[in-house]
């Protein structure tokens, strides 16, 4: 449901601003590289970084954990 009404807000506030309700442009220059490589780039290579080793051992027990997979009873 907060995922609807995220949508919806998202939505109606882009039909109102003629879909650039962020103020986003795209011109080019290089601060427009800059930006798209710090937010779409940094995250990217973290989540991939995130998926390996160690890391992706306690990201899988803590699932495991959240979901009650093991059969353990939940903590509430």
């Amino acid at each position: 449901m907060p995922m609807i009404y995220h949508f919806l807000m998202d939505y109606i506030s882009d039909l109102q601003s003629g879909w650039n309700s962020a103020g986003w442009s795209w011109n080019g220059e290089i601060t427009d590289y800059i930006y798209t490589v710090l937010i779409v780039g940094v995250p990217l290579l973290f989540s991939i970084w995130m998926l390996f080793g160690k890391r992706r051992q306690v990201m899988e027990d803590n699932a495991d954990l959240i979901l009650n997979l093991n059969g353990r009873q939940s903590m509430i």
